[in-house]
């Protein structure tokens, strides 16, 4: 559950993100159809938010918002349409950026995405697909185990984790623990 002033937002695992307007009594759907066995949701303590939803529902996969109310899609165009899970972190030092580990049947991927301006989609948005500095033993156990953190001190210090635990000093490279 993330919560943000008297609002609460929280991922289920079928495809959908609820939003609560009154502390947890009632819910409603804001994002998904329940469509996809996996959704997550990423939330900054001032309230940005990502979004990321299963393949299968027809929005996304990934979705941008500084209110809970207006999602932008800010997917960049060549991101892998298969995939099985994807998970988000965004730097709590740095909100514009943020890193999404996932996993398709060729294996795995990692992205980091950059906000410049507007509601971060397109040319708002800057991507790098860091996919080739995955570890070659990394194991997510079909996606049961993916994992991705961002220090909230150093927005260069990554952590990912699978079965192993791995982290980057620099954002880039990948050291095992």
């Amino acid at each position: 559950i993330a919560r943000r002033q008297r609002q609460m937002c929280i991922r289920d695992s079928y495809g959908s993100i609820y939003q609560s307007k009154d502390e947890g009594d009632t819910w409603e759907v804001i994002l998904g159809q329940g469509s996809d066995r996996y959704s997550d949701l990423a939330m900054t303590s001032k309230g940005l938010m990502i979004a990321v939803l299963g393949n299968e529902e027809g929005i996304g996969p990934i979705l941008r918002s500084t209110d809970g109310e207006t999602w932008a899609g800010i997917d960049p165009s060549n991101f892998p349409s298969n995939f099985s899970r994807l998970v988000p972190d965004i730097s709590e030092s740095n909100d514009s950026i943020a890193y999404f580990i996932g996993n398709d049947s060729d294996g795995h991927f990692l992205w980091k995405y950059h906000y410049l301006s507007g509601d971060g989609s397109g040319a708002g948005g800057k991507w790098i697909d860091l996919s080739n500095n995955i570890p070659n033993d990394f194991n997510s156990q079909s996606g049961y185990d993916l994992y991705v953190r961002i220090s909230p001190y150093n927005e260069k210090l990554v952590y990912l984790g699978g079965t192993n635990l791995y982290y980057s000093p620099n954002g880039l490279s990948l050291i095992h623990i």
